[in-house]
């Protein structure tokens, strides 16, 4: 199924989306105001409350070979707490006998079966394949009754990869001159206290807003997320803005922080550090900045408490290019129940990107959520050709990392882009778009340069209703 694309007239630009937490030069910004807002759902059940702080090894009653297999293929998101927004553990032979949270009417070990053999959906996500052997060993336990590890047997210990291995400050090339975390707005020593999943609502988007504290010409050259509490950390965004600040922060903002807001950076679990080529900085223009986070909390865990965000390098002297985000991507669409090879498709016609002479991708960044399975991003040049920008044959929504190119790709005068999105809803209800892992995303935040002569409006080219 094809969804049809919106006439070129009433394509919609926008401000690229900017992910940054924006606390102040060299320090962290004290932020002042309530905690954001859940919706109540009132048939779901109460939180739970904090976990053991102590439980038992990862795979301590499962069989050697099966512990091996599920710890280094499953163990970087699905461990004793899980990581990074993942719906459930896979630590014990009882988390397999549970019901999918993704489809309560089959337990979770038989979408796992799937899910290991899919080639579209493969889980471990691409690039990280489980191989056949292993593959075999863990259906062999799910088929043959899963059999429990006998007492007194011992395993070699393995330990569950890291997903964020080379990615932070410490990992930068420079010294970070601003640090921008989130914090408590009663005590900025603190992180920020995340509210449990009130009344069965597992997300919460808050902003924080900070006045631009970079000089006038600062451009940044390196910068790398801050992961702090990745139990509940989904994604952050850092978005500039040419409005005044709407308060002194945090506060709620599930979609757009401003009417212009523009996509600066942003971190997805899989996501990597970034860096310029040494002739090219990153727009710091923009007179407010949102640090936006998206927690997700379907435990209802309490009293957990986040201090994710960013550092950059800069430079006081301009360089000769300047790089900015282009959004390409698409909101209208309604998937509908149990439904498969969903195609959302729009073409950006080219007097969107027309009159700016010559623009350099340095990189892709693909972005959709959970029921995605493949996606490509493309420029359809003026004679007709087609070249691949991003393109994500089996998608996964843990493990969203950017696509770099060297030497970078070419948009020129009379270039269109294009986008689709393809998806599987497995569910008995429609999903259309939306910010919650739950709802579904079609993006590609293209950086580019030279972005100065494009106006913040026309940074992003977006199919909308």
């Amino acid at each position: 199924m094809v969804m049809t694309p919106i006439s070129p007239n009433r394509a919609f630009t926008l401000g690229a989306l900017a992910l940054l937490g924006m606390m102040g030069c060299t320090g962290e910004m004290a932020i002042n105001s309530t905690p954001p807002i859940v919706t109540p759902d009132p048939d779901a059940a109460m939180p739970r409350p904090i976990p053991d702080p102590t439980p038992p090894a990862m795979g301590d009653d499962l069989p050697c070979e099966v512990a091996r297999v599920v710890a280094e293929h499953c163990g970087g998101c699905h461990s004793e707490t899980p990581s990074f927004g993942a719906p459930m553990p896979l630590a014990a032979r009882a988390d397999f006998l549970t019901v999918a949270p993704t489809d309560p009417s089959r337990q979770l070990s038989t979408v796992i079966s799937e899910r290991v053999q899919d080639d579209r959906r493969p889980m471990p996500p691409n690039p990280h394949v489980m191989p056949e052997a292993d593959q075999q060993i863990l259906l062999d336990w799910v088929t043959g009754g899963f059999i429990e590890r006998e007492a007194g047997v011992s395993c070699d210990d393995v330990a569950p990869p890291d997903l964020t291995d080379g990615v932070g400050p410490e990992h930068l090339p420079c010294e970070p001159t601003h640090t921008f975390r989130a914090s408590d707005p009663a005590d900025p020593s603190l992180g920020f206290p995340i509210p449990a999943s009130r009344a069965g609502n597992p997300n919460t988007y808050v902003c924080f807003p900070i006045p631009n504290p970079f000089g006038d010409g600062e451009q940044a050259t390196d910068w790398a997320p801050v992961i702090d509490n990745e139990a509940v950390l989904h994604h952050w965004i850092l978005w500039g803005s040419n409005q005044p600040a709407r308060g002194t922060g945090p506060i709620p903002c599930a979609v757009l922080p401003a009417s212009d807001a523009a996509f600066i950076t942003g971190w997805a679990p899989g996501g990597q550090n970034g860096n310029l080529p040494d002739n090219v900085g990153l727009d710091l223009s923009f007179r407010t900045y949102y640090l936006q986070l998206h927690y997700w909390n379907p435990s209802g865990t309490e009293g957990l408490r986040d201090q994710s965000g960013v550092a950059f390098c800069t430079t006081p002297t301009p360089r000769e290019h300047t790089a900015g985000v282009l959004t390409l991507g698409d909101v209208r669409f309604n998937l509908p129940p149990r439904s498969r090879d969903i195609d959302v498709e729009f073409e950006c016609p080219g007097w969107v990107m027309s009159g700016f002479g010559q623009l350099n991708i340095l990189s892709s960044g693909p972005h959709m959520h959970q029921l995605a399975t493949s996606f490509l991003s493309e420029i359809i040049r003026a004679d007709g050709s087609r070249e691949d920008i991003g393109r994500v044959d089996s998608w996964d929504f843990d493990n969203q990392t950017s696509i770099p190119f060297a030497p970078p790709l070419q948009i020129r005068n009379g270039d269109r882009l294009g986008i689709r999105c393809t998806y599987d809803n497995p569910h008995d209800f429609p999903v259309g778009f939306g910010e919650g892992s739950e709802d579904e995303m079609c993006f590609d935040f293209l950086l580019v340069y030279p972005i100065e002569h494009i106006p913040a409006a026309r940074r992003g080219c977006i199919g909308l209703l």
